[in-house]
């Protein structure tokens, strides 16, 4: 090997000299180098000059498979002469006799090798060895391509894992959010209610409280009259606290409620059966590998799904309760939290409120309130968000966990809106802009951003311009991008984008939320009046895609309440009513321009229109005022109430004289005799039985005086002492001015002498009132009412810490419940993670395993088709100097294909069906249930036959919440009515009283509201109507002096005709009232001859219980009277609380 290494001459080389002479040629046959001369010598040789040389450059040429071939049997030295068929090799003679002995298929060497060069095999192979090479790429693309193929199935398989993970993680989310909203509302309202009771009876204890400390004043100054009546009302009124109590007792306020917790079963079972997250599989197939055939794959490109602007459209998920002591908002911003809780700026009389509500939409807190108005606030980031101080140029940040302002940015310009991505705050006004970056907090001024409100989204600042009614998107830079402008956008307030990058703007003067498309060009109004009213604030939660919307409540109600007050007065004057009008009408008109600019609503039931003059001018005059706001007429009144000054038509001041009369008489610092006498004097004490303030001058004649001398008195500050109740105590007859000397048994109350010739001539039980109060204040009544107030004010407070326990009790089982399921939530979180990560691992383990097989094998593969290709270059040297014997050895191609390491790997996962479950049988997290248990609660048991009065059950004003129940269906030639009364009947029907074109029909509806038919068509002066009984309605027929008996089955009228003028009307079944603006009259129904005048006017009225109530327009009263006409009491509402009734 040495001398073929070299090139050197073997016959030389084997010398015993050892010579080194360069070889020039190689024998084939004799398988030897050869330098010149030995060349030259074997050429001559008889034996050998026969014998075929190539060069030793070409013999290089050859492959070195084959120059390791040789013709000589390496066993014995001698040459191959000799082929065996049946072990397919070539042999020697001597071979016969050892190897091959058995051997039959012997065949001679040269006639198996005999032009093999120029056989067809040589063709053959090759076209076997291209073949070989295209079928090496064709497995190596084929390789790489299972590589790629894996690696896919690696990434689809973790994504499925991930999937599965997190759809897991959503459902719970989800179960958890609402398990927790469940308990939080659970809680809220147990919270809600024992907070109102506790607030009822807060209000019930102090009142107690306060009859308490006042009883033993009475007893110390009151008179005995004073403390007669006193003594019944406290008794009243402890009676009444004691049968509130026994109510609460007897029904279920006081049962202990407790908040429980029960996981769902389901999830428990998580923790027990499920064992794995799932599991990989390396799946094994047959090739389906083609050789010399590809196959093109083609990549997909995902394309996101964004809903179209028309697919948008929202419905109502809930409403944020207001507080009570919160009556009204002048809500600035809503903005929805990260974790779903709301914030809310409300502006109340120039203070801005920062507000947290509940995900359930429940007041929380007051986070801050700020001296002055707050504009604008936005979520930053952790617990904090931003407020815009407006005019004083400065933005507040706070944490709202913490209730406190945390930094104050001040700025150059007026901060009006503000928006945040939490990297950067934006913070904007009609004049210009800022980006504060919150890492660094270093400004940028933006000259070209002005808006009112203003968003972040993408990189890109929006914003609305009120008055411009426009739509502006900017670059972070400021530079313009679109501008949307439409005439359903008008007076924009503020915007929000979702996560699609929609623009949804309130659009306050006209009612609407309007969506705009993220490029500015086409929009959709998504929410109008039927909804929505003066929408103002707005807000999306991007993920969850909830969005609130400040609005008005949209009711029955016309009333437009604003959140600020203010009153004006337009005055002109004229020596003609017309002009007059004009310029009013037209004053209004700018008034309401100015109202809407400001954000401001008129209440049109408050306004009124008076004409001022002498009482001639004003007889002389025969016009009317006819001032109109938004195209409604104000009412004309003769006398008005003005900043507490009562104005009348004449300006005569009468009406506030007397009213200042009425409050100086009664005013406990003056002298009651010297201010009738026109002076002042500073009283000192108190006449209890001339019931009149006295200074010293009149009470030394006081004293003097025969009448006067024997009378009791006390001190103004012993008075002022007396409970309000108390000083309201007479003991002088209201009706007769007379004193108080009897006492009427049967009507229960003191009376003067000239009453038993009046009200109580048929009373027989009549007693001296002396006897009655002879020593009322030493008697046991006092210190049994003393007693029982403090029995009922010690129950109230032992009520009161009951129920304080209860709530702390039921915030400890809220605050448990959140911690067990947090807990569980933590518990299967740990358990997914941790099967998770083990079946991430051993998706890694397999993968990493299966591709170094694979890249084991590709590196194999490359080797073997490195080789072929060269084999493939070196063919045709082959066929060129190879002997035949060297060609016929290689002539052969292995089947690659008969082993299985081209097979295909998959990667396989199979979910644990367990998991699989939780998002099919795991229906809610748990359930939150509420257990009563009777109360423990023992209370002082009150005194029986505690109170002189009964004290029937009936429910507490604040008890009384009408709802709606259904609509009355009106006819479509009826759209336009004017209803004047409507009765329900006793069968359930409802009878309506429509005036319209000159004419008063009379409507029957059935039980549910759906129109029968006309019964009778009346005068236009028809004015009310009741049910009288069986199928007969009374009808009054004003100025006619005439009421109609309609009977609503045969449409037969009956008519009643008076003396007086019949506007309203009301029956007990036995009696029929009718009432005009003068008197009234009172008819028997079973004979309609029998009539009683009284002296009762009024515009409507009702009958109850034999007592008689009426409504009079323009005073604002109620009034109620006995069936007699004597007044029993008159309520008036001061604060347009009840207006025209």
């Amino acid at each position: 090997m040495a001398s073929s290494d070299r090139n050197v001459c073997t016959l030389c080389y084997d010398d015993d000299d050892g010579t080194s002479t360069e070889a020039v040629v190689w024998c084939i046959e004799c398988e030897v180098f050869l330098c010149t001369d030995c060349g030259k010598h074997h050429k001559r040789s008889r034996t050998s000059k026969e014998h075929k040389t190539i060069s030793s450059t070409e013999y290089h040429k050859l492959p070195q498979f084959m120059l390791d071939i040789s013709s000589q049997c390496r066993d014995h030295k001698k040459k191959f002469e000799l082929y065996c068929s049946f072990h397919a090799c070539p042999c020697c003679v001597i071979c016969i006799t050892d190897k091959h002995q058995k051997c039959h298929e012997m065949k001679p060497l040269s006639d198996i090798i005999r032009e093999v060069k120029s056989s067809a095999s040589v063709q053959l192979l090759e076209k076997d060895l291209k073949n070989v090479k295209e079928n090496f790429e064709e497995i190596i693309n084929c390789m790489n391509s299972r590589i790629e193929i894996s690696i896919s199935q690696k990434q689809k398989a973790t994504e499925e894992i991930r999937s599965m993970r997190k759809s897991i993680d959503d459902y719970l989310n989800k179960i958890e959010k609402d398990i927790l909203d469940d308990l939080e509302s659970k809680q809220s309202n147990i919270k809600s209610e024992i907070y109102t009771l506790l607030q009822q009876l807060t209000q019930r204890a102090n009142e107690i409280s306060q009859l308490e400390s006042e009883f033993s004043i009475m007893t110390q100054y009151a008179t005995e009259l004073q403390m007669y009546v006193g003594l019944r009302e406290i008794e009243k009124a402890t009676s009444q606290a004691a049968k509130y109590i026994e109510d609460l007792i007897s029904g279920d306020e006081f049962e202990e409620i407790n908040l429980n917790l029960n996981i769902s079963s389901e999830l428990e079972s998580i923790l027990k059966d499920v064992k794995s997250f799932g599991d990989i599989y390396i799946n094994t197939r047959p090739c389906t590998l083609e050789l010399k055939a590809g196959r093109k794959d083609q990549a997909q490109n995902i394309v996101l799904t964004i809903p179209r602007i028309e697919q948008i459209k929202p419905s109502m998920l809930k409403k944020l309760t207001i507080p009570e002591d919160i009556f009204s908002m002048n809500i600035r911003a809503c903005r929805l939290l990260p974790d779903g809780k709301y914030l809310i700026i409300d502006n109340q009389f120039y203070t801005g409120h920062l507000l947290l509500f509940s995900n359930a939409g429940m007041f929380l807190k007051e986070v801050v309130a700020f001296n002055g108005c707050s504009f604008d606030t936005c979520v930053l980031r952790n617990n904090s968000v931003a407020v815009t101080l407006g005019l004083v140029k400065q933005t507040a940040l706070l944490d709202v966990e913490k209730n406190k302002i945390i930094k104050t940015i001040h700025l150059s310009h007026v901060c009006d809106a503000v928006a945040s991505d939490e990297q950067m705050l934006v913070i904007s006004s009609t004049e210009k802009s800022t980006l504060v970056n919150l890492n660094d907090e270093s400004h940028t001024i933006l000259e070209g951003v002005v808006a009112d409100r203003v968003a972040l989204f993408n990189g890109n600042i929006y914003g609305t311009l009120y008055k411009a009614k426009q739509v502006n998107c900017y670059t972070s830079t400021g530079e313009p991008l679109w501008t949307f402008q439409h005439k359903d956008i008008v007076s924009p307030r503020e915007l929000a984008l979702d996560r699609n990058g929609f623009v949804y703007i309130a659009s306050r003067g006209n009612n609407n939320i309007v969506v705009v498309s993220p490029d500015g060009k086409t929009y959709k109004t998504i929410l109008s009046e039927d909804g929505i009213k003066h929408p103002y604030a707005i807000d999306i939660n991007r993920e969850t895609g909830i969005m609130i919307v400040s609005s008005h409540i949209c009711g029955d109600s016309d009333d437009e309440s604003s959140n600020s007050f203010y009153d004006s007065t337009l005055k002109y004057s004229s020596n003609s009513v017309d002009d007059i009008c004009d310029k009013l009408n037209a004053e209004t008109a700018t008034f309401k321009i100015w109202c809407e600019n400001n954000d401001m609503i008129l209440n049109i039931k408050k306004p009124k229109s008076m004409l001022v003059g002498s009482h001639r001018e004003l007889q002389s005059i025969q016009e009317t005022l006819k001032i109109e706001y938004s195209g409604i007429l104000l009412q004309n009144v003769n006398s008005e109430k003005l900043l507490g000054i009562i104005i009348d038509e004449c300006l005569s001041w009468n009406q506030q004289i007397n009213k200042e009369k009425r409050m100086a008489s009664s005013d406990r610092d003056f002298c009651t005799l010297c201010y009738e006498d026109g002076t002042s004097s500073k009283a000192v004490t108190w006449c209890t039985e001339c019931e009149v303030f006295l200074c010293p001058d009149c009470e030394k004649h006081h004293t003097k005086l025969r009448m006067s001398k024997d009378h009791k008195t006390m001190s103004t500050k012993e008075y002022n002492k007396l409970p309000k109740f108390m000083r309201e105590i007479s003991s002088q007859c209201s009706d007769h001015k007379k004193k108080y000397e009897l006492y009427c048994s049967f009507d229960d109350c003191p009376c003067c002498v000239q009453c038993l010739t009046d009200k109580h001539k048929k009373c027989q039980e009549i007693k001296s009132l002396s006897d009655i109060l002879k020593e009322i204040k030493s008697s046991a009544s006092v210190h049994l009412t003393d007693k029982d107030l403090k029995d009922v004010k010690e129950n109230f407070e032992e009520i009161i810490k009951f129920l304080n326990i209860r709530m702390n009790a039921n915030n400890i089982q809220n605050i448990k419940a959140i911690e067990e399921i947090r807990s569980m939530r933590k518990s299967i979180n740990e358990l997914l993670h941790r099967l998770e990560k083990e079946i991430l691992d051993d998706l890694e383990s397999k993968y990493s395993k299966m591709k170094s097989s694979m890249n084991t094998l590709l590196q194999q593969l490359k080797l073997q088709a490195n080789y072929v290709s060269q084999l493939q270059r070196e063919f045709s040297t082959m066929t060129e100097y190879a002997t035949e014997l060297q060609m016929y050895v290689e002539n052969f191609i292995e089947d690659l294909e008969s082993a299985d390491i081209f097979d295909e790997k998959n990667i396989e996962i199979t979910i644990s069906s367990a998991l699989k479950s939780i998002l099919e049988d795991a229906k809610s997290f748990g359930d939150i249930n509420i257990s009563i248990s009777p109360t423990t609660l023992q209370l002082k048991a009150g005194r029986e036959g505690q109170a002189q009065y009964v004290v029937p059950t009936i429910p507490c004003i604040e008890h009384i919440k009408p709802s709606m129940l259904r609509t009355l269906t009106i006819p479509e030639n009826m759209k336009s009515m004017c209803i004047i009364a409507c009765r329900i009947l006793p069968d359930g029907k409802y009878l309506i009283l429509d005036c319209l074109n000159k004419k008063c029909h009379l409507l029957l509806f059935n039980n549910d509201g759906i129109f029968i038919r006309k019964v009778v068509t009346l005068l236009r002066s028809s004015c009310d109507a009741c049910f009288v009984r069986n199928n007969t309605v009374a009808v009054t027929l004003g100025f006619t002096k005439k009421t109609a008996l309609v009977d609503i089955e045969d449409n037969r009228i009956k008519t009643i005709k008076l003396s007086h003028g019949c506007d309203a009307v009301a029956s007990d079944d036995k009696i029929l009232i009718i009432c005009g603006k003068v008197q009234s009259t009172i008819v028997n129904i079973n004979d309609v001859s029998q009539r009683t005048q009284i002296r009762i006017h009024a515009d409507f009225i009702s009958l109850f219980q034999g007592n008689i109530y009426s409504t009079i327009l323009y005073e604002n009263t109620v009034r109620c009277y006995k069936i007699t006409g004597e007044l029993l009491w008159t309520f008036t509402c001061m604060h347009y609380d009840i207006e025209s009734p």
